[in-house]
């Protein structure tokens, strides 16, 4: 293909003439091979679900396709589901208003409990007579108010397997029967993650200390969310609010007349509340790169659905610990000196099973969610390369509002090289201060591994402003590129195969941080298969002279300034519609900020009255540019004369600002 010859500037350093092929970004080059512009052999592209869609479309291109089902879960693989329909796709359960619950849940569980003077027994399994569905099924109470039997009453709880908007319980005696129960106390645990120490009832005498212990001992808290009194009809009634529910009790307090339940009822409609799935740990056959993950499905308004990921280097992300006892020592193998899996760790005695604990060593931890509208692809979050992954997705609903997710895919392909580990110097500097840093990166290759000839280079919470020297065992590059990208810098040099394998590195670039903590990620790339995803560095020793060890640059800036250097891109601009200096950018830094914060860009008269809101909205750390094209909020052409730029920052409980004057001439 013919390379393209283009002439670009990285924003504050000497212009370069570089050469540009398609060797973009591994990002880039997935999006062209998606686009089937290039092909990639080597790509795998795994899909759970949506087994009825076509093949991905990088297929077309020559990558390989794996196809998994959201069924096939295997517990002894870490694989299970909470709450949800496993079909083509996974979705939360869901009822209509009027399906009965206690009759059309499968997870219902629980017992009714008879409360004595010593405290409460339960009654047996009387429970299925009272929500089969059968009027001609029924529980007695025979003894509603006796010394050794009733003396507390009859408490009946209930286990709905799920959170559930709940709106009404109902009593239904059996068939031709008048009997009523008088007096009736709902108590139910509204957070389904819940465990304190007592139920909360109307007044303190209602029900006796041992009811508390009772229910609490089940690591679960109740509050009274409804009471009936001198209730008379047989058919009882109880509304609720909606509040999503899992755990009830029923509690019938003592009364003189024997009564009857052939069926209780409960009812509300919607989605379950909370629901979960895990996929198992897949293998993917060898330590690979990974590359982006995509997904397809639907989050209503005041939903939520929650994609996380984690990676590792080996089969389990937990370490098994057997006791020894000797005093507190734990280990993670077996008596036969072989390491326990969760199999082998599940045949040890209770006595002999210790903790379990992430393996740190080997997995990352779990992601952070991955943005649901982010679902055309986004990168698969990773510090190094592995073979193993693994997916958690939670879904939280609300009545009406729920989720779905049709499939999921995720993109991988072989690594480059052995081993890659890089480090930054240095690893500290002021925040907002252009300066020079050296990333250095060691590669092990081995005469299998297909090498490298470039390096896709970014600065999370930062900027790279332009690169100064590229080294290879201490001798000058001449022979490299640099093409420039919005948030980094792609470099293009000889090839490092086997033979420079362990060889170090260098690449001096003048950059600067907006952060405490900004950090440098690289991926190796191979011009010669754009299609296939660059190889992540990760973090080591790669130059033994340097300190650190490590690709974050922590911020020395002390002070809680936020709002950095305001600019504009000219001092007067002409908005006549000739297409020459017809904007003007507006363009700000903000610092140290790890989380969003509110961002106005606003444009002023001299008066202060506001003449044009540019640029509302929520920005993390970062250089952020936005243009102002001479108009006000009607969309009209401002007269000329002099006006303010105005960017404020809301951060902390405080405000900060900045103005600078803009002149509009025609």
């Amino acid at each position: 293909m013919k390379k393209l010859q283009r002439t670009t500037r990285l924003s504050g350093s000497a212009e370069l003439t570089v050469e540009a092929s398609p060797k973009t970004t591994w990002l880039i080059a997935a999006l062209l091979a998606l686009l089937g512009v290039q092909p990639s052999a080597a790509l795998i592209v795994y899909r759970i679900g949506g087994e009825s869609l076509p093949p991905p479309v990088e297929v077309e291109a020559g990558a390989e396709f794996r196809q998994l089902s959201w069924a096939d879960l295997d517990k002894n693989l870490g694989g299970e589901s909470f709450g949800l329909a496993l079909t083509e796709q996974i979705t939360p359960f869901f009822y209509n208003e009027s399906d009965n619950m206690a009759t059309t849940l499968s997870g219902v569980s629980g017992n009714f409990q008879h409360g004595a003077y010593n405290g409460f027994e339960d009654v047996g399994d009387e429970l299925s007579l009272v929500i089969d569905g059968d009027p001609e099924t029924f529980f007695l109470e025979t003894r509603p108010r006796e010394h050794a039997h009733t003396f507390r009453g009859t408490a009946l709880f209930f286990d709905l397997g799920g959170d559930f908007a709940t709106r009404l319980v109902r009593f239904v005696p059996k068939v031709g029967s008048e009997r009523s129960v008088a007096h009736v106390i709902v108590a139910a645990q509204t957070d389904a993650g819940g465990g304190v120490d007592q139920i909360e009832f109307v007044g303190a005498s209602a029900l006796s200390r041992s009811l508390r212990e009772a229910d609490s001992k089940k690591g679960i808290e109740l509050k009274v969310v409804a009471e009936i009194l001198e209730n008379k009809n047989p058919q009882l009634d109880i509304e609720l609010d909606g509040t999503p529910i899992r755990y009830l009790m029923i509690h019938v307090m003592p009364q003189d007349k024997i009564w009857d339940l052939a069926e209780l009822e409960v009812y509300g409609g919607g989605f379950q509340g909370s629901a979960s799935y895990q996929s198992n740990v897949l293998d993917i056959g060898e330590f690979a790169n990974l590359g982006w993950v995509r997904w397809g499905g639907r989050q209503d308004e005041g939903a939520q659905v929650e994609i996380r990921s984690r990676a590792g280097g080996d089969e389990t992300p937990l370490v098994n610990w057997r006791n020894t006892f000797r005093g507190d020592e734990q280990v993670p193998f077996g008596e036969d000196g072989k390491l326990l899996t969760r199999k082998t760790y599940g045949r040890l005695g209770p006595i002999m099973r210790g903790a379990i604990t992430d393996d740190t060593a080997q997995w990352e931890l779990w992601s952070s969610p991955y943005e649901f509208a982010d679902s055309a692809g986004v990168a698969l979050r990773a510090t190094r390369s592995h073979r193993y992954v693994q997916f958690r997705i939670a879904f939280s609903s609300f009545g009406q509002a729920g989720g779905q997710l049709g499939y999921l895919e995720f993109a991988v392909s072989p690594r480059l090289v052995t081993g890659l580990v890089g480090e930054i110097d240095p690893w500290q500097a002021a925040v907002a201060e252009e300066r020079t840093f050296t990333y250095a990166l060691r590669p092990t290759i081995e005469p299998d591994d297909q090498g490298f000839d470039g390096l896709d280079l970014r600065l999370v919470g930062g900027r790279i402003v332009g690169v100064e020297a590229v080294r290879l065992s201490g001798e000058p590059v001449a022979d490299f590129s640099a093409v420039a990208e919005e948030d980094g810098v792609v470099l293009g040099f000889p090839r490092l195969d086997v033979e420079r394998s362990g060889e170090l590195l260098e690449v001096d670039v003048r950059a600067e941080i907006f952060r405490f903590g900004a950090i440098f990620e690289g991926r190796v790339i191979d011009s010669t298969a754009p299609g296939e995803i660059g190889q992540i560095v990760a973090a080591g020793e790669a130059n033994e002279l340097v300190d650190g060890n490590q690709l974050l640059v922590q911020a020395m800036t002390l002070d809680d300034k936020v709002l950095g250097t305001v600019s504009l891109s000219t001092e007067a601009f002409t908005p006549n519609g000739d297409q020459i200096n017809d904007q003007v950018e507006i363009a700000y830094e903000l610092l140290k900020v790890t989380e969003p914060v509110p961002v106005e860009v606003l444009v002023r008269d001299l008066s202060g009255r506001l003449v044009r809101r540019v640029y509302a909205d929520v920005d993390v750390a970062g250089r952020h540019p936005h243009q102002w094209d001479g108009r006000d909020e009607a969309g009209q052409q401002v007269a000329p004369g002099l006006y303010i730029c105005q960017v404020e920052v809301e951060s902390g409980g405080q405000r900060q600002v900045q103005m600078r004057p803009i002149a509009v001439a025609y």
